[in-house]
């Protein structure tokens, strides 16, 4: 029995580069729940444009102490770093796909 695992990504408008579904991202559902711009989300929060989208986009593996005390600002709770993790732990997940069976 032959094993192979594809990769998929999501090819929908909530991809980014890296392959992430950006929906779920804590950061990102949080902000919207709130109704605020990006722009909205740095002058609350006091993060920059730059830092505010990794942490959408994922490209940010661990949040800084001063990031985090930043995030608290604008509420989000000091969990953050736990969800953003479980997040991309989700993430990682779903690129395999499909796995195939081929009784070669």
């Amino acid at each position: 029995m032959f094993v192979i695992a594809v990769n998929y990504f999501f090819h929908n408008n909530t991809k980014n580069q890296g392959g992430y579904n950006k929906m779920d991202n804590p950061i990102l559902t949080f902000r919207k729940s709130k109704g605020w711009s990006r722009p909205e989300f740095q002058r609350r929060s006091g993060i920059s444009y730059q830092t505010l989208r990794n942490l959408e986009n994922g490209e940010t593996k661990k949040i800084s102490n001063a990031t985090l005390e930043c995030l608290s600002y604008a509420g989000i709770g000091s969990d953050i770093q736990d969800r953003l993790d479980e997040w991309r732990e989700k993430q990682r997940e779903g690129r395999i796909h499909q796995i195939f069976e081929d009784d070669i």
